[in-house]
């Protein structure tokens, strides 16, 4: 399902035109942030582009200020604006390269808080058109409720399907055909006739992807006693090695999934390297981030990382009862959802998997045999 972010509020001060010409004029936002524990500064963008691109820096702006407990403002004079609508955002930045925003850290040092589209020269907001879908094979079921009207209210929604067919209405269900994608937009307009454009792309074959580790760095054993990190072991121990608890890491990298694609299947497969027959359970989960960093042997460097609440159980995990048998982990699609649902994901970026338990399945690592290290398998759409 799409993620729907409008947990920020926007207030712009911009005087009304009346001709889509340069025009010199102030402007005035205001937003909220639930965390802001890592943010130094603030910067305002524009752009003539909905999606933001090619966006400009906005200069000659006054400092932000903390209107209240996690709101702000900033006014900027003197925007030059050459035409209607122009779009506005508001970009959050901190030294270490880590920005939060919605309650979740993310990975660039200049990370968007929101978008959204200023006056039109008539002095009325366009309407924001938002799409949120769930899918079942073919059969797609739209809702256009989280689209919105600052200053009025949304009188039509108009689908169209990408197939030669259109619809009508808040929500609307449509059976697609055998084609691998179709462009799908949604058109709302206000009570005053303003009106605005969100496209998706909607897939109905499944794609999938393995990306299998390739580097030393990219799968560490931490010790749960202490923290130390093992960056080159010969296998993996999931998760006890004897007496010892460990925490095992796995980065795995140039995952090519579009954002907000559905993650239909996915899970991860090892190569056993010692036969294993002690009762295990695993507690599986992700780094609660848009591109994994590197692991390295720096103390806690795996337990320290922040990762998603909504952990992935692998209990009662059958024997390993041969060298070289190929085992699976159980169904993680639920956790790469989360992370490809994430706003500054981008396709091609790397995602780390961290186990936590207790017994022993002792599997190959990239040091051990790097053509039999852990293998990411995911199937989208």
């Amino acid at each position: 399902m799409k993620k729907i972010f409008s947990t920020v509020l926007i207030l712009l001060a911009l005087s009304s035109a009346t001709a889509s010409v340069a025009a010199t004029r102030p402007v005035t936002i205001e937003w909220s942030m639930s965390n802001t524990a890592n943010v130094q500064s603030y910067q305002m963008y524009y752009s003539y582009s909905s999606d933001m691109a090619d966006k400009l820096l906005v200069e000659s702006c006054n400092p932000w200020v903390e209107l209240s407990l996690n709101n702000f403002s900033m006014t900027c004079d003197n925007v030059n604006i050459e035409t209607y609508p122009v779009y506005f955002t508001i970009a959050a930045i901190t030294a270490e390269g880590a920005t939060e925003s919605y309650s979740e850290i993310l990975t660039s040092s200049i990370s968007i808080v929101q978008g959204f589209m200023a006056l039109t020269p008539s002095g009325n907001a366009p309407p924001i058109a938002a799409i949120d879908y769930t899918q079942n094979g073919n059969t797609v079921d739209f809702d256009a409720s989280a689209s919105t009207d600052l200053d009025g209210t949304i009188s039509e929604y108009r689908w169209n399907f990408g197939d030669g067919i259109i619809g009508t209405g808040v929500t609307v269900s449509h059976q697609f055909g055998d084609l691998s994608e179709y462009p799908v937009s949604l058109t709302v307009v206000d009570d005053k006739g303003s009106a605005s454009l969100k496209q998706i792309t909607i897939y109905t074959q499944t794609a999938e992807i393995n990306a299998r580790i390739s580097n030393s760095l990219d799968d560490v054993e931490e010790f749960a006693e202490n923290g130390l990190v093992s960056v080159s072991s010969s296998d993996l121990e999931l998760t006890d090695d004897g007496n010892t608890n460990q925490i095992i890491g796995m980065r795995f990298t140039s995952i090519s999934i579009p954002q907000g694609s559905t993650i239909v299947r996915a899970y991860i497969e090892f190569e056993a390297d010692e036969v294993s027959t002690a009762s295990t359970s695993i507690e599986i989960t992700a780094e609660d981030t848009a591109n994994a960093l590197q692991f390295t042997n720096d103390t806690h460097n795996v337990s320290s990382r922040s990762t998603l609440n909504t952990p992935v159980a692998w209990n009662n995990i059958t024997e390993w009862s041969a060298v070289d048998e190929k085992h699976t982990t159980s169904d993680i699609s639920s956790l790469i959802q989360s992370i490809i649902n994430r706003p500054d994901w981008s396709s091609g970026n790397a995602v780390a998997i961290i186990f936590n338990g207790s017994g022993g399945r002792t599997a190959e690592s990239y040091d051990g045999e790097p053509a039999s290290a852990p293998l990411l398998h995911i199937e989208y759409r």
